[in-house]
């Protein structure tokens, strides 16, 4: 596509967020805890999820998932974990589909596509679309089932506003898997997008905390601060199973928010303690060992890493004495492979680690090992943070991992002399209720800032000595050459972008009888860029823009909208008819 009058304008008001909301259900899918919650009509009070069948405290669920070999939907949370390690018999351990703690594989992923898949306990390996789809599916089921037996209402499923949660640092591939896999689960569709609405997982804690009575956890104790107040500057940094996701906001003075640096973080949730607790095994037992162990006895690392392990790490987070351990399965395994388990911690020779009865037992200085780089990471992020803005008021800590008696201490110590660091009470549950809000209100995120900078890739007449010679091509007609990979700028990296206004642009087609336009879509951390070719410039995805008539002296206004939670564009003609343009951050099109 080649530039066209190149004018750039800002409208209004573009994206009608307006709409009678009867239901609002948001769904905080996890790491490794999951859950839902709910309010009805203008009401402002929130429900949580109800029958949990175990989890962190009472209101949410393990986040696994289990598959009959046809991949027929069996059980989700607890039940799951259940019938997986204790109604199986071993043969069917090895051909029904266990999943858990899959979300993080959405993060990592670096060229993510509806091709993508994971692997269950057993080995075998299924898109990930359907695990994510028959995942949300459980949620919708259950939460709509829940409601209509609580209501006098019969809540129609077209009534229901959804809202599923996702951390601020993914990037809109992941974004986009997500609402592919809850309109496959039958939330919404395409037809109707309004009725699905991404959440930003610290922008939901931080519409949360705005409301409620917010408490300083120090060394001394927790007082009461009140809420937060307008032109109040603050952290929130949500610390989950599988991310820590940090963003700096700030109240107006309509009680909005406002983002004052993009969301920022990594891989540092609760999750990273469990590979720690792996790696320890495996300096222990050997690597090669408990890679077998993790093969031939799926159910039974499942049971190691995700009841045993994970509840003893609940109890350390709480600030208990270092429970045991159990691993007997492990240790039955060892012993048919003519290994003694007790010989191989005493050879391991740490006065740290003992084997007694079946459960290994851990001092509480090998259990701070386990968190502390974790939790180092964290603070060094923060401490980044803070240097970033003045005048900052508190550092919200929210998420599971918060809660934890090893990362919340180490925090406020690091602040104690200078920034309040606040752990609101039910720290795991703020995600799920602020999405509630998020759902009633959008708008109360008013605006946002820029991750990356991004451009769609044009051509344009090429001027001497401006462009480079390397890019110069032939040009429609004899008098005119162009230049090619020309990084066309909608929005730079850190620019305040405001919801519900765009960014707009003119091009025109670059053939006489074209009738749409596939654009590329590029990203780039670095704030000004000039050519798509460019260091730290990455193609993220593309979009199929309609053109009416015929001619070179079409015109297509392209807009985009970067102040909403997702990437979203519009385009319109001479005619000024508007059309939404689909964008594909998920694989070329076909």
């Amino acid at each position: 596509m080649s530039e066209g009058s190149a004018s750039t304008s800002t409208s209004h008001g573009d994206l009608d967020s307006s709409r009678s909301v009867k239901l609002v259900v948001a769904v905080d899918f996890g790491t490794t805890y999951s859950g839902y919650a709910f309010s009805i009509g203008s009401h402002r009070t929130i429900y949580m999820m109800k029958k949990p069948t175990g989890g962190a405290g009472d209101q949410k669920i393990p986040t696994c998932l289990l598959l009959e070999p046809d991949l027929k939907f069996h059980s989700f949370g607890k039940g799951a974990q259940y019938h997986y390690y204790n109604e199986l018999e071993e043969a069917e351990q090895h051909e029904w589909l266990y999943f858990d703690r899959f979300k993080m594989s959405l993060h990592s992923s670096k060229s993510l596509n509806r091709d993508k898949t994971l692997k269950a306990a057993c080995g075998r390996e299924i898109l990930a679309l359907t695990v994510f789809a028959r995942s949300l599916e459980f949620f919708k089921d259950n939460a709509l089932e829940d409601i209509n037996a609580a209501s006098a209402t019969d809540f129609r499923l077209h009534e229901v506003t959804w809202v599923v949660t996702v951390p601020a640092i993914w990037e809109e591939p992941s974004k986009q898997f997500m609402r592919e896999a809850a309109y496959m689960a039958g939330m919404a569709d395409s037809a109707k997008p309004d009725q699905l609405i991404i959440a930003l997982e610290p922008e939901a804690a931080s519409l949360y905390c705005r409301q409620m009575e917010m408490l300083e956890r120090n060394l001394s104790g927790a007082a009461v601060l009140g809420q937060l107040k307008p032109e109040t500057r603050y952290i929130v940094a949500d610390c989950g199973g599988g991310t820590v996701d940090c963003t700096i906001h700030e109240i107006t003075e309509r009680k909005h928010i406002k983002a004052l640096q993009p969301p920022s973080g990594g891989p540092w949730g609760g999750t990273e303690v469990d590979k720690n607790f792996e790696n320890l095994l495996a300096n222990i037992f050997g690597y090669e060992y408990l890679q077998q162990f993790k093969l031939k006895e799926p159910a039974e690392w499942v049971d190691l890493i995700s009841v045993n392990f994970e509840n003893s790490k609940r109890d350390f987070s709480q600030g208990r004495s270092p429970p045991a351990i159990r691993i007997d399965a492990l240790i039955r395994f060892l012993r048919d492979e003519g290994q003694q388990a007790d010989q191989m911690v005493r050879d391991f020779a740490n006065q740290n680690v003992t084997l007694r009865r079946g459960a290994l037992r851990l001092t509480k200085e090998e259990v701070t090992a386990l968190f502390t780089p974790v939790v180092n990471k964290i603070r060094d992020h923060i401490v980044s943070m803070v240097q970033k803005i003045n005048g900052l008021k508190y550092v919200v800590m929210v998420g599971g991992f918060s809660e934890s008696s090893y990362l919340a201490p180490v925090i406020t110590e690091t602040f104690k002399e200078q920034i309040p660091v606040i752990v609101p009470h039910d720290a795991r549950l703020a995600v799920v209720k602020g999405a509630v809000l998020f759902g009633q209100n959008p708008n109360a995120i008013c605006e946002r800032r820029a991750a990356n900078t991004v451009g769609i890739g044009t051509t344009q007449p090429f001027i001497e000595g401006y462009h480079r010679p390397t890019f110069r091509i032939s040009g429609l007609t004899a008098e005119e050459d162009l230049c090619d990979n020309v990084f066309e700028t909608f929005v730079q990296a850190n620019d305040a972008v405001e919801v519900g206004k765009s960014v707009q642009k003119s091009f025109s087609p670059s053939f006489e009888r074209q009738m749409d336009a596939l654009v590329d879509i590029y990203f780039s951390p670095n704030r000004d860029v000039a050519y798509t070719t460019e260091e730290g410039v990455s193609h993220k995805g593309e979009m199929l823009v309609p053109l009416n008539g015929c001619g070179l002296d079409r015109e297509v206004k392209i807009s985009m909208y970067f102040g909403e939670s997702e990437f979203k564009v519009t385009a319109s003609d001479e005619t000024g008819r508007r059309k939404q343009v689909t964008v594909n951050f998920l694989g070329r099109y076909n």
